[in-house]
């Protein structure tokens, strides 16, 4: 009886002792993983935003008219800390907060004032 009273006790500290190794970067990028087409698209236009797992990235946009399809991409790393992501481009770096509506969209407040929508 003794043996099996030690033994639930040092069980409870055991689990009691746990930390949290949760990594809350790693959980906020993978939400993001994925294609986001931006909520104005319609049959001639569409902006997208790709995030790749690997910490890169890219903008494509897509014009569709009578002649054909004019396809442009632009690369960029990635990365995101506190609710806030960063983007570096070639020319330029968008540091910006980043957030979810109730649908969940995304909405990068410095990159534009329309939300993306996940494909």
């Amino acid at each position: 009886m003794y043996f099996n009273r030690l033994l639930l006790v040092l069980l409870c500290f055991t689990l009691w002792s746990c930390s949290n190794d949760d990594d809350n970067t790693t959980t906020d990028n993978n939400i993001l993983i994925g294609k986001w087409l931006r909520s104005d698209y319609d049959n001639t236009y569409e902006h997208s935003i790709h995030f790749e797992d690997n910490d890169f990235g890219y903008t494509a946009d897509k014009h569709t008219t009578a002649e054909g399809i004019v396809s442009t991409a632009i690369s960029f790393d990635w990365s995101v800390s506190n609710n806030k992501i960063t983007l570096v481009f070639d020319s330029h770096t968008i540091i910006s907060n980043y957030s979810f509506t109730e649908n969940g969209n995304l909405i990068i407040n410095d990159l534009s004032t329309l939300e993306f929508i996940k494909q």
